[in-house]
């Protein structure tokens, strides 16, 4: 039996949703990057991700999962406090 007609209107706009979150997160996490004095190696040990995932990020690999996005957007969050009380990006 397959889902509601709404249902899977739902389930797709979710998923689209998603991935322009995804899109944006990877925007501004490339972003940092390039502005930073971090290195990717350090980049890398604050994700808990390989070196070779980073660089993907960076090179402008967009599928990632959901948890990479979320480990992303929090890594991202903290950044910026740290900026705005005077810590920048070191």
């Amino acid at each position: 039996m397959g889902a509601l007609p709404s249902t899977m209107h739902d389930h797709e706009l979710t998923k689209e949703l998603r991935e322009r979150e995804k899109a944006e997160v990877l925007k501004h996490f490339r972003s940092f990057a390039k502005r930073s004095a971090w290195k990717k190696s350090r980049i890398s040990r604050e994700l808990g991700v390989s070196l070779s995932t980073v660089d993907r990020w960076l090179d402008g690999h967009d599928k990632i999962m959901l948890a990479s996005m979320l480990e992303i957007r929090r890594f991202l969050t903290e950044r910026e406090r740290d900026s705005l009380s005077g810590q920048k990006y070191h």
